[in-house]
């Protein structure tokens, strides 16, 4: 059994998309409270309003819990990604508060999907889903040569086992048309 582990590349990737868009909605605000400044300048009379610095708090704090939740919580949570895969079987753990673990039999397994992003080679968003009887497992976050590996070693445990089922069928058959030439 291999273990695999989220690409910490693609931390770094959501880490710096995450900030630029937190700078984004901050510009924004800022923009909307200017153009409320404009229209509704009876409420912003004062150099401190209270309208104002109400918004502001809120964008504030708002600011410190998502800048934690990008810097501590994240790398928590890529830390508790795990991924065990052998020729019988999947394992999928993760959680931070709550931990999930995940069993799915190969041998269930109908097709597996690679999804790769545009330069995923240098970024690590690179994505497994494998779908099965009833459901799917989606492998996350995966290094390029994981992925790869990964969608292999499933890909031949498939051809084994379609192999077996088609000797069962073709052995069941061939019991069932000798037991109809048998007379009654």
């Amino acid at each position: 059994m291999k273990k695999y582990y989220a690409d910490k590349r693609s931390l770094s990737i959501l880490r710096v998309l995450l900030v630029f868009i937190l700078i984004v909605l901050v510009i924004v605000i800022k923009y909307i409270m200017y153009r409320l400044e404009l229209m509704f300048s009876e409420h912003f009379a004062s150099e401190y309003a209270i309208a104002e610095l109400v918004v502001w708090a809120v964008v504030i704090t708002s600011s410190v819990i998502y800048l934690l939740y990008i810097f501590v919580y994240l790398p928590i949570q890529y830390n508790s990604i795990q991924y065990c895969v052998s020729e019988s079987e999947v394992i999928a753990k993760s959680g931070v508060f709550f931990k999930s673990t995940t069993y799915m039999k190969c041998s269930s397994v109908q097709y597996v999907t690679k999804i790769s992003t545009p330069l995923s080679k240098y970024t690590g968003l690179n994505f497994v889903v494998l779908s099965a009887h009833g459901g799917m497992l989606a492998l996350t976050f995966l290094s390029q040569s994981d992925a790869d590996e990964i969608c292999e070693l499933i890909g031949k445990s498939i051809m084994k086992h379609r192999r077996t089922n088609i000797k069962k069928v073709g052995t069941e058959k061939k019991s069932a048309d000798k037991n109809e030439e048998l007379p009654s």
